[in-house]
């Protein structure tokens, strides 16, 4: 049996976004260089991927996308390629790991007889949380920063006071002279 076309695909790997969200590519092409066929293609999950998680395929260049992961009919002249479009979406509760999927391309008459399997492609999910950032450690420049402007300000009005001289002006105090008296003892009687 003849392949009815040829199957690559835009890369081997492909990953999502962080809410599961991906998408990926392959170019299908007649094999035959006469004859124009009407074709389908699926995508056939593997290694524990889920056919539920594609959510869309887009096959030939007017074709409209379908939900879920078979295409419409379309038409592909002879010896021409066409890119056909996946779009999934992955449950944030699937495992990290690699689940594999496949692109099958079929004859709508003879799709029994008449298919190709392409190359499988490998689906990377990473849905482990990052761990928080470490907390920023305490500004202590600025503590150090308040306390120059701080003693600055009080060095600067410090020099900023007037002061005689002779040093701050005192005035003593006057105290009676007691000597010679009696202290005496006053008492109630």
């Amino acid at each position: 049996m003849t392949a009815i076309v040829s199957i690559k695909q835009a890369s081997d790997k492909v990953g999502c976004d962080s809410n599961g969200n991906g998408s990926c590519k392959f170019f299908v092409t007649n094999a035959y260089n006469d004859r124009q066929l009407l074709l389908k293609a699926r995508i056939v999950a593997g290694s524990g991927a889920d056919e539920k998680w594609f959510s869309s395929i887009q096959a030939g260049a007017n074709a409209k996308p379908t939900a879920g992961a078979i295409s419409t009919d379309w038409k592909l002249a002879p010896s021409a390629t066409e890119e056909v479009s996946v779009n999934f979406q992955v449950p944030k509760s699937v495992a990290d790991g690699k689940y594999s999927f496949h692109l099958q391309v079929f004859s709508v008459d003879r799709p029994d007889d008449d298919f190709k399997d392409g190359e499988p492609v490998y689906l990377q999910i990473q849905n482990a949380v990052a761990p928080p950032p470490l907390p920023k450690p305490f500004p202590w420049w600025i503590v150090a920063l308040v306390l120059v402007v701080l003693l600055t300000v009080g060095i600067g009005a410090w020099l900023m006071i007037p002061t005689d001289d002779n040093g701050p002006v005192v005035e003593k105090a006057k105290v009676p002279d007691l000597k010679g008296m009696i202290w005496t003892k006053l008492s109630n009687a």
